[in-house]
């Protein structure tokens, strides 16, 4: 089998909000000043339908910390914002 060398390979840099639980305040200033960060490092800053905002039901022990329901529909989230950049 042959090995392609690692620079054959599209490789992209994201990152998106961080998961709060609803009632925290994102400024779309702070929006702006990351996307434009980003975009200046060649890179996506994506940012989801919820402003990664869930119910506090779906947090487990702190409100970084999503449960297996709170997880899985994040991952929904984030893969439907993924996808338009790996079609």
């Amino acid at each position: 089998m042959k090995r392609e060398p690692v620079n054959d390979f599209n490789t992209g840099v994201m990152d998106s909000l961080k998961v709060l639980e609803p009632g925290w305040p994102i400024r779309e200033a702070l929006v702006e000043t990351l996307r434009a960060f980003y975009a200046r490092h060649g890179a996506a800053f994506i940012v989801l339908p919820n402003r990664s905002q869930y119910p506090r039901r779906l947090f487990f022990d702190t409100m970084m910390h999503l449960r297996q329901g709170g997880q899985m529909a994040h991952s929904e989230l984030v893969a439907d914002a993924l996808a338009p950049f790996v079609r």
